[in-house]
């Protein structure tokens, strides 16, 4: 458990949103202006491919590696400033990253 500002408490029930449908996946490279790093840890639900925004991170497997692009408008961001129409499956939902100082 951790506290946060004011004294709140975070524990892994509240970045866990689905347990069997959550899955963790290790960034290899930094996309900085989506303020995602190498090494960070993404937290994938499985269960929201079909709930993503505009601005939300998702998950594909395409080419055989897992790759994070993120929903525009009409279609996604395959990296920033760079979109595409391209029909892609959803592998999973990015609802959170983990970060060590």
């Amino acid at each position: 458990m951790y506290l946060l500002e004011g004294g709140e408490e975070l524990t892994a029930d509240d970045i866990i949103e689905r347990s069997p449908a959550t899955f963790f996946m290790r960034m290899g490279a930094d996309i900085p202006e989506w303020k995602i790093y190498s090494d960070d840890i993404l937290v994938i639900d499985k269960g929201g491919q079909d709930d993503i925004k505009v601005g939300e991170l998702f998950v594909t497997f395409l080419n055989k590696e897992f790759r994070v692009f993120m929903k525009s408008e009409d279609g996604y961001y395959f990296k920033p400033n760079h979109s595409s129409k391209q029909k892609l499956k959803v592998w999973g939902k990015v609802t959170h990253t983990i970060r060590k100082f």
